[in-house]
């Protein structure tokens, strides 16, 4: 069973998360009742960037559409202020040799919102440093624990 035939049974947020995603679907209607779970599968999936560059983040989605731009802004202001943190660590390890990885390198290359999938910032650095504690004595604070790709 194909994606696209699978995809006909499936809920309307299920078939957007499909859509976004880059699934060979057909872009489905999108009701207002829809929004809740069409948000739901879109965070859970880190869609959201995907989302907004398919046009999901536009006026003619009502409710949902702002409900994505908020999202996106939101993780915007985060990655901005994470960027603040990584400046910091750079400066307090004197080595300069801290790389930033993934989605926010592509973000601070382009300044393409889009290309942001999460709020994380991934970093590898070259210091014989403990990054965790230098962040706290640099007045941040965890808020989860490590995850090691």
């Amino acid at each position: 069973m194909s994606v696209a035939t699978a995809g006909e049974a499936w809920s309307t947020a299920e078939r957007v998360a499909l859509w976004v995603a880059g699934a060979p679907v057909d872009r489905p209607d999108i009701e207002p009742s829809d929004a809740a779970a069409i948000v739901e599968l879109i965070d859970g999936h880190c869609l959201l960037g995907r989302a907004i560059a398919r046009g999901l983040g536009t006026v003619e989605e009502g409710g949902l559409g702002e409900l994505l731009v908020h999202r996106q802004l939101a993780m915007q202001e985060l990655v901005e202020d994470q960027l603040v943190a990584v400046e910091e660590l750079i400066a307090a390890t004197g080595s300069g040799a801290v790389a930033v990885l993934k989605g926010v390198a592509t973000y601070g290359l382009t300044n393409e919102p889009t290309s942001l999938r999460t709020g994380d910032v991934d970093l590898v650095v070259e210091a014989e440093v403990d990054v965790p504690t230098l962040l706290r004595e640099l007045g941040y604070h965890q808020t989860r624990g490590p995850f090691m790709h």
